[in-house]
C-alpha cells in the first residue's frame, strides 16, 4: 500500500527577532476553522455547525446529539450575505451572521435558533482550546468572507 504525501505548515522563527520571517509566511495549505454551538455538549438537543478552510476550499459540517454524530453539509446557490445549505437527506437550511453568532433557519420546519460562537477545539472536544481557530472577532469578516460571498 502506497501512502500519499501530506503537507504541513511550518512556522521558522529567526534568532535574530522574535516575529516570523517573511520566508515562514510561506505555507502550501492553511486551515482554519470557526464553530458554532446551540444548546449543551452532551445533551440530545446539542449542535455544532464548523465552517471549515483547507487552502480555498470551504466546506461546512454539523454535529448532533449527544453522540455528536457529523454530516457534511453541499453548499448551495445563495444570495450575497445568506448560506443556503442541504443534507444529504434533502433538509435545507439558511444561515446569517447576526450579531451574537450566526442565525440558522430551518427551512422544513420554519424554525429559526441563534448558535454563538465556541472556541471548542474539532479534534481534542470541549474545552481544549483550539490553535486554528478563528477568533471570535474574526469570525464574522472570516464567514463574510469565505462563505457568505454570494457563490456557489
Amino acid at each position: 500500500m502506497r501512502l500519499r504525501p501530506r503537507r504541513l505548515v511550518v512556522i521558522a522563527l529567526t534568532a535574530a527577532a522574535a516575529a516570523p520571517t517573511a520566508a515562514s509566511a510561506l505555507s502550501s495549505e492553511s486551515f482554519w476553522i470557526a464553530n458554532f454551538a446551540h444548546g449543551t455538549a452532551g445533551t440530545s438537543s446539542y449542535e455544532r455547525i464548523s465552517f471549515v478552510l483547507i487552502g480555498k476550499r470551504p466546506s461546512v459540517a454539523i454535529r448532533l446529539g449527544r453522540s455528536r454524530t457529523q454530516v457534511t453539509l453541499a453548499q448551495l446557490r445563495s444570495p450575497r450575505g445568506v448560506l443556503n445549505l442541504r443534507f444529504p437527506n434533502g433538509w435545507r437550511i439558511r444561515v446569517r451572521v447576526v450579531r451574537p453568532g450566526i442565525r440558522v433557519w430551518r427551512r422544513d420546519t420554519n424554525v429559526v435558533t441563534t448558535f454563538r460562537w465556541t472556541d471548542d477545539s474539532p479534534i481534542l472536544g470541549s474545552r481544549s482550546g483550539c490553535s486554528v481557530c478563528v477568533s471570535r472577532p474574526e469570525s464574522r469578516a472570516f464567514l463574510e468572507r469565505y462563505f457568505l460571498n454570494g457563490r456557489a
